[in-house]
């Protein structure tokens, strides 16, 4: 198995690389090609004279041709230099690194909740087939799904943050937050809430559905028959037998889930002005600030392939009968 999973691996990078750097490509191409540029953020267009403007074209580089800056950020990028951004004048790597603490956190707590509330809401639902049980979960399932997750911010900040004032309206700290470690925790903790359910219940969906699906299929198969016949108490049938079988399938939505929740947090982050990846997009598309752009460009596409690979050994483990090829 390591050998297998070793040339699995390789194999699955070879692969993957050509696809980043299309995707990084079309990046490039479509950012630079957008209306607008830099300048405008770069310096105050009524105050800017002639010779400073074309100082700074010269400075980052868009006096050359497209080609020509793309090979040059390439040559830059394969030795690990993404550039300086150009709104907060600092190198790119940090700006970027700086946020990703903030991103994991807010999208690895939402995916575990998510996994967990969603997998026993769909057990619930399998153990009860088409019962008002089993139609409330596949609505508030459907309602998780089909609502826009912007929208469903909004409103949780308008209800418990304006109205009510129960929890703050956004950030990750308080300015008066405590310095101790529970204290500074708590405060921290409560600042989730809010942006932690909004990714949670539009995640929900696919891992209750999945394992509803799964657990039906699995309820009727002849082992869960032979374990009835055993003596085996409903709870061991359901989570030791059923579900065992049916985790196949949310695995596979756990990883996707988790990429598209590390690609698709800025609305969330936006909307809680959460200081992560995704906040720092929105700036960075605002301010046109190319560099930044294509390093969360590079890392998002990354981070899907990490997960999707993981997902693919998991998954493998899980079931003898796959194998790595």
């Amino acid at each position: 198995m390591p050998s297998e999973l070793v040339s699995y691996v390789i194999r699955k990078v070879l692969i993957t690389i050509p696809l980043i750097f299309g995707v990084f490509v079309f990046n490039f191409i479509l950012i630079h090609t957008a209306p607008g540029g830099p300048l405008l953020d770069l310096a105050n267009p009524l105050r800017i004279t002639a010779a400073a403007k074309e100082q700074i074209i010269r400075e980052f580089g868009f006096n050359e041709p497209l080609p020509e800056q793309f090979f040059v950020y390439i040559s830059n990028a394969l030795h690990g230099n993404l550039g300086v951004s150009f709104y907060y004048r600092e190198p790119v790597t940090e700006v970027i690194f700086q946020r990703i603490p903030a991103t994991l956190l807010l999208t690895g707590t939402s995916a575990v909740l998510s996994f967990i509330i969603g997998t026993l809401l769909g057990v619930l639902a399998a153990s009860r087939p088409r019962s008002i049980i089993d139609r409330f979960v596949s609505g508030v399932s459907m309602f998780g799904y089909t609502v826009p997750v912007f929208w469903l911010g909004i409103i949780f900040l308008e209800i418990f943050a304006s109205y009510y004032h129960i929890f703050p309206a956004g950030g990750i700290h308080s300015l008066n937050a405590p310095t101790n470690f529970f204290g500074n925790l708590e405060d921290l903790i409560w600042h989730m809430i809010l942006p932690v359910a909004t990714l949670t219940i539009t995640s929900i969906a696919p891992f209750a559905l999945f394992t509803r699906a799964g657990m039906i299929d699995a309820l009727g198969k002849d082992y869960i028959l032979t374990a009835k016949a055993k003596g085996a108490g409903s709870f061991r049938v359901l989570f030791r037998h059923a579900l065992r079988n049916a985790l196949l399938s949310v695995m596979t939505v756990f990883g996707l889930t988790l990429a598209f929740l590390l690609a698709g947090t800025t609305l969330v982050e936006t909307v809680f002005s959460w200081p992560g990846i995704g906040l720092l997009m929105f700036t960075s598309v605002v301010a046109r600030d190319y560099p930044v752009l294509l390093g969360i460009f590079l890392i998002i596409a990354v981070s899907v392939f990490v997960a999707n690979l993981a997902t693919d050994i998991v998954y493998a483990f899980l079931d003898p009968r796959i194998a790595f090829e």
